[in-house]
């Protein structure tokens, strides 16, 4: 199965604002929201794909960035911040951060990428003819989750316990990414525990309730948790050492998706 898609219609939109104000005497001015904190292989990606097309920030183009750092309700403050500063086009990282963007405006481009689903999320009306002032890339990793319950079935042998870790915050993609989640869990027979952690503040109490006997966690994408990834596997190795979880190797780690930098050239 493909796991990335591109969304035509806009296409071109995205890229007339820049052909436009190039005619002019201003540099053309693309925003970037992102949920996450400032990411070097992110933006390199991104500056590598405009570079490919002729611009170079600072010289041809300027590029304004805000970043969350991992705190989702700053997200429509950041998004609104982008729209009065009337950039050309608004380049988005992930679902919720593409979402608020469509709020804060209906009418300055949107290149969405990293998004698992746009139609279910209500960002397109469809992948074929998305509409509206929102275009982008889709990798549709929904499904990827289904690829972590069957990775973790593969190296703990006996699997029937495990934990997931998401984000009750991130309402829109955590609940799709369950939704996957349980199904794959029944296919494989596998018991499933889930754990909570809105913020970074509430992740060792997450990882903490953690009930005894569990084999296995697995982290559901989200911009939250990527972002604390090391503070995640500290504490699920703390809780290893006390005897309360069995691992099988605790210093592998299975990332299986798009890598970040690779997305943003997209």
């Amino acid at each position: 199965m493909r796991r990335r898609h591109f969304l035509g219609v806009l296409g071109g939109a995205a890229l007339w604002p820049f052909a436009a104000r190039s005619q002019g005497t201003a540099a053309p001015v693309m925003g970037f929201l992102s949920p996450s904190s400032n990411s070097a292989d992110y933006v390199e990606g991104l500056v590598a794909g405009l570079r490919e097309l002729g611009y170079v920030d600072g010289r041809n183009i300027r590029i304004e960035s805000r970043w969350a750092d991992g705190k989702l309700d700053q997200l429509p403050k950041l998004a609104a911040e982008l729209v009065r500063l009337n950039v050309d086009v608004l380049v988005t990282s992930v679902t919720e951060a593409s979402l608020q963007a469509k709020k804060a405006t209906a009418t300055i481009p949107i290149v969405m990428a990293a998004v698992g689903d746009p139609v279910a999320a209500g960002l397109v009306a469809s992948l074929a003819r998305p509409g509206g002032n929102v275009t982008g890339t889709s990798s549709l990793s929904i499904d990827i989750v289904g690829k972590q319950i069957e990775l973790l079935k593969t190296v703990v042998p006996g699997l029937s316990h495990a934990a997931l870790l998401w984000n009750p915050a991130n309402t829109t993609y955590q609940a799709l990414q369950l939704r996957e989640a349980e199904r794959a869990a029944r296919t494989a027979d596998l018991e499933l525990q889930l754990v909570g952690a809105r913020s970074a503040g509430e992740i060792p109490k997450a990882v903490d309730s953690i009930k005894s006997g569990t084999q296995a966690l697995a982290v559901l994408g989200d911009a939250v948790l990527v972002l604390h990834a090391t503070t995640i596997a500290e504490l699920a190795h703390a809780l290893l050492r006390q005897g309360g979880v069995t691992c099988i190797d605790c210093h592998t780690n299975i990332v299986h998706g798009p890598a970040s930098g690779d997305t943003a050239k997209n």
